[in-house]
C-alpha cells in the first residue's frame, strides 16, 4: 500500500491511514488534524534546519512531550521533508533566474563601458592621458562582456601577469593610434 501507515492494531487512536497515494501538501493540514496540531507542525515546518520539537514547544508554550507525540502522529518529518525538497527547488529555480538577468545586465554595462573606450580613444588626447590606461579599460570592458555572455574572457595566457607599466605607455601617438586602427578593423566583425 503506498503512502505513510501507521499500526493498525494501535490503542493510541491514530487513524490507520494519514495519506493517500498522492504527494503531501505541507501547507494544508492532514485529515482530522486539530488546528492546533496544525499550528505547532507550522511552526516546526516554519522553523528551517535547525527546528526541533523542543523548540516548537518551547515557542507555543507546549510541553516537549505533547510536540513529539503530535510530531509522530502527524508525520511532521516526512511532511517537512516533502517542504524543504519544494522550497530547494523553488530556491535554485529563482538563482537560476536571477543568474540569467545578472548576466544580460553585466552584458549591457560591459558593451556600454567598451562603447565609450573605443569612443574615448578615437578622441585620446596623449597629454591628457597615458594610451596603456584606455587599453587596460578596454580590456576590463572586453573581458567583462565576454565573460556575461559566457565566453572565454581570456586571449592569451590564462594567467597574464599584471605590469606595472603597461607596453603601450612607451608608443609615440601614431604608433599607438595606428595599433587602434588595428583593433577596430579586428573588431568590427564582432567579437569572437
Amino acid at each position: 500500500m503506498t503512502g505513510l501507515q501507521t499500526d493498525r492494531g494501535s490503542s493510541t487512536g491514530v487513524p490507520p491511514l494519514l495519506f493517500g497515494p498522492g504527494p503531501m501538501d505541507p501547507t494544508k493540514p492532514l485529515p482530522r488534524e486539530s488546528a492546533k496540531a496544525f499550528e505547532a507542525f507550522c511552526a516546526y515546518r516554519d522553523m528551517g534546519p535547525g527546528r526541533s520539537v523542543a523548540k516548537v514547544g518551547l515557542a507555543l508554550g507546549k510541553s516537549t512531550t505533547l510536540m513529539a507525540r503530535w510530531s509522530g502522529r502527524w508525520a511532521w518529518v516526512a511532511r517537512v521533508a516533502t517542504w524543504d525538497a519544494d522550497t530547494a527547488v523553488k530556491v535554485a529555480a529563482a538563482q537560476q533566474e536571477e543568474i540569467v538577468e545578472m548576466r544580460s545586465r553585466h552584458a549591457r554595462i560591459s558593451a556600454a563601458i567598451l562603447g565609450k573606450v573605443v569612443s574615448g580613444l578615437a578622441k585620446l588626447d596623449p597629454a591628457q592621458m597615458k594610451p596603456g590606461e584606455l587599453t587596460r579599460m578596454f580590456d576590463v570592458a572586453m573581458k567583462a562582456e565576454r565573460t556575461s555572455r559566457g565566453a572565454s574572457s581570456e586571449t592569451r595566457d590564462a594567467h597574464p601577469a599584471v605590469a606595472a607599466e603597461h607596453p603601450l605607455d612607451n608608443l609615440s601617438p601614431a604608433e599607438f593610434f595606428a595599433r587602434v586602427e588595428t583593433w577596430k578593423a579586428r573588431f568590427a566583425g564582432g567579437i569572437q
